[in-house]
C-alpha cells in the first residue's frame, strides 16, 4: 500500500537547542513514506534558521510584527507538497517512534479530516523546567485520553485539533484554510468545526501526543487557561495579551 506523502510544518522562534532534539526524534520515526520539513521562523537570532536548513528543511522567515497563529500555519501549508499536513511547534517533542505512522493510519478512512493528541510537560533540560501546575493540568487530560486510547469525534470540544501537534488532510485545507479571523488563536477549533459540519470526523489518539510546556506556575497556568477559553470567538493577535509567555518576547 502506498504511504501518503507528509509535510511537517514546524513553527519556531529561538528554538535552536530544542530543534536539534526534535529533528533527532523525527528522523527516528518508523514511517516509510515521503516526508518534507518546512520551518516557519519568526525572527530567530540563535541559529535556529541555519540549523533547520542544515537538516534539509525549507525555511520561511516572517517578522514578529506580521505573526499570528493561523497566518504562520497557512504560509507553511501553501508551499507544502504533502498529502497530509502536520503542524508542530519547535519546542514540542513526539513521545514515540510510531508517532507519525500511528497517526497517518487514521487517514485510510476517507471521513477522517484530522488527528491530534494531548500534551505532557517536558522532562528534558533544554526546555523550561516543568511545574506541578502544568503537570497536573496536562496529565489530567492525558490520563483521560489514555483510558480511551483513540476515538473519533463528531462534535467539537475544548482543545480539539490543537495545532501544537495535529495532522490534517491537505485537500480539506485547500477547501478551507486556517481562518485568519482567529489571529489570536482558536483557528484549530474553527477548522475542526467546519470539517465536522461537512460530515467528517476528528480523531483523538494518545499515541500522537507530544511533550510541550512553558514552565508556567499556578498563577500563569490559570491565565493561560482563561486565555484558551476565550478562543471560541475571533480575536486579533497581541503579544501583550500573553505577557506570562516570556518565550514570545
Amino acid at each position: 500500500m502506498t504511504q501518503p506523502s507528509v509535510s511537517i510544518i514546524i513553527r519556531t522562534k529561538n528554538d535552536r537547542p530544542r530543534l536539534e532534539r526534535l529533528f533527532q526524534v523525527l528522523r527516528a520515526q518508523d514511517y516509510q513514506g515521503q516526508v518534507e520539513y518546512i520551518v516557519v521562523d519568526t525572527e530567530s537570532i540563535d541559529g535556529t534558521v541555519a540549523y533547520a536548513k542544515q537538516q534539509g528543511a525549507r525555511v520561511i522567515n516572517i517578522k514578529q510584527s506580521e505573526f499570528n497563529y493561523p497566518k504562520s500555519l497557512n504560509i507553511g501549508c501553501q508551499i507544502a507538497s504533502g498529502e497530509i499536513l502536520i503542524s508542530l511547534v519547535g519546542h514540542a517533542l513526539p513521545l514515540r517512534t510510531d508517532w507519525l505512522s500511528g497517526s497517518l493510519q487514521h487517514f485510510l478512512d476517507p471521513k477522517v479530516a484530522g488527528v491530534y493528541g494531548h500534551v505532557l510537560p517536558h522532562k528534558y533540560p533544554e526546555y523550561p523546567k516543568r511545574t506541578w501546575a502544568e503537570c497536573f493540568y496536562y496529565w489530567r487530560g492525558f490520563t483521560a485520553q489514555w483510558l480511551k486510547r483513540r476515538y473519533k469525534l463528531d462534535r467539537t470540544q475544548f482543545g480539539i485539533l490543537g495545532c501544537t501537534n495535529c495532522a490534517i488532510s491537505k485537500s480539506l485545507w485547500q477547501q478551507h484554510h486556517w481562518s485568519e479571523a482567529y489571529a489570536g488563536g482558536g483557528e484549530d477549533g474553527e477548522w475542526a468545526s467546519w470539517t465536522l459540519a461537512q460530515g467528517y470526523y476528528i480523531v483523538c489518539d494518545y499515541h500522537f501526543s507530544v511533550y510541550h510546556s512553558h514552565g508556567n506556575n499556578f498563577s500563569n497556568m490559570v491565565k493561560q487557561h482563561k486565555y484558551w477559553c476565550r478562543l471560541w470567538q475571533p480575536s486579533e493577535f497581541d503579544v501583550k495579551n500573553l505577557s506570562w509567555r516570556k518565550d514570545l518576547f
